[in-house]
């Protein structure tokens, strides 16, 4: 009788166990997935400023210098092109930092960052 009461105590032990492993792994797998989710978004937020925005923002900012020169313009449009080049880089930078975290996330969720 006592034995059999030492197993059934043991077998809701590992029925415990088993069941916060199990909630355990979805929350894992829930934040890997957040994690990755993030980290695809922030790389194509990055690339999409790099690649696209800061160069056209570049090309609108000599345009508009040229326009200046030639008296086509005034500075206030030299000024705004400016600005808006340098929110996008900022926005990149931001989007880099971003992706740097996520990467740090994914490590630490897969046991790389140790």
């Amino acid at each position: 009788r006592k034995y059999s009461a030492l197993r059934s105590e043991a077998a809701k032990n590992r029925q415990s166990v088993q069941e916060r492993l199990t909630g355990l792994r979805q929350r894992l797998q829930s934040e890997m997935e957040t994690a990755q989710y993030h980290y695809r978004d922030a790389e194509r937020r990055r690339t999409l400023y790099r690649e696209i925005l800061i160069p056209k923002a570049r090309e609108a900012f000599e345009l508009a210098l040229e326009a200046l020169e030639t008296g086509q313009s005034d500075f206030q449009d030299l000024v705004e092109t400016e600005r808006a080049m340098l929110e996008f880089e900022l926005a990149a930078e931001r989007a880099q930092t971003d992706r740097v975290q996520r990467a740090a996330e994914i490590a630490r969720l897969t046991g790389g960052g140790q």
